[in-house]
């Protein structure tokens, strides 16, 4: 993975720097608008695995031997909850002077997005009966059964910082209602990557006359294990697709009219690289915003 994704950060910067000089042979680029953005990402399902390596990459040693012998709490094959992110963009937007078409335009945005609280959580349990002796009293029949329950709770917080470069296509630039799309990507790393981890067990006894829970007794305290370590960076690469919409405040010659509401959602992937270990998975978002167009 690691030279495909350095070869991909590279490709990155080249077909920016190439389009960037097209714009420029043709006229001249100047800031035209500032948008503050807020939006979440959700991802896929099928995460425990890689989550699992990174933990393990990262010297854990709360973890399952046998993965399989657990299930994945809430009973979903592979399910993992908690991986939605709140994301805080901040982007510049450059067009040229001339050259665009009467109803369209479009722009490159460039600027930086915050990942606030990037966080991940998985549980997995099992429950364990172990079938004792069997004692028969007249016509009663009783055994005792041993139950061990045992759970691992993983979690991760971290924030991220990235590079956002997208070319955004719009329309209808003189409406109060305009629409866009485009091409994105993100670039950057992981901050204040912390990792905790927990193991808990317990047995409790039964006794069950002819099938039916007569007696139940604890043989041990809960057994709680903790641990927790800062997490090596991870890097991450995000090509995406944006699609939106949004609202001019006024036509009018007014303040109003430099104001816009937006509505975006985004589908795209997620590759990343940490210390031993590197994931693709794919995400979606959805958010809105404000434009300052001058």
């Amino acid at each position: 993975m690691k030279n495909p994704f350095i070869t991909l950060c590279i490709l990155l910067a080249c077909c920016v720097n190439s389009f960037a000089q097209a714009e420029s042979s043709h006229h001249l680029l100047s800031p035209v608008s500032f948008s503050v953005s807020y939006h979440t990402n959700w991802y896929g399902s099928n995460e425990f695995q890689d989550f699992n390596n990174f933990v393990s990459a990262n010297g854990i040693s709360l973890v399952p031997s046998d993965v399989n012998d657990f299930i994945l709490y809430p009973f979903f094959p592979n399910a993992t909850y908690g991986l939605a992110q709140s994301n805080l963009s901040f982007l510049l937007g450059f067009k040229g002077r001339k050259g665009f078409e009467k109803n369209s335009w479009n722009e490159w945005q460039i600027g930086v997005t915050w990942n606030s609280n990037i966080l991940q959580v998985f549980e997995l349990h099992r429950n364990e009966v172990i079938t004792g002796d069997t004692f028969f009293s007249g016509i009663d029949t009783l055994t005792i059964d041993t139950s061990v329950y045992e759970s691992y709770y993983y979690s991760q917080d971290a924030d991220a910082l990235l590079l956002n470069v997208s070319r955004i296509y719009f329309t209808n630039p003189d409406h109060r209602f305009f629409f866009y799309a485009g091409l994105g990507a993100e670039i950057g790393s992981s901050i204040n990557n912390i990792i905790d981890a927990f193991h808990t067990k317990h047995e409790s006894l039964t006794i069950n006359q002819d099938g039916y829970q007569i007696q139940y007794g604890s043989i041990s305290d809960f057994d709680q294990e903790s641990e927790q370590i800062k997490a090596d960076p991870v890097l991450f690469f995000r090509p995406y697709i944006p699609l939106g919409a949004g609202f001019r405040f006024a036509k009018k010659q007014t303040l109003l009219q430099h104001f816009s509401l937006t509505v975006r959602t985004s589908f795209g992937i997620e590759m990343g690289k940490g210390n031993e270990t590197s994931f693709t998975k794919m995400f979606w978002s959805l958010g809105g915003g404000l434009t300052y167009t001058i």
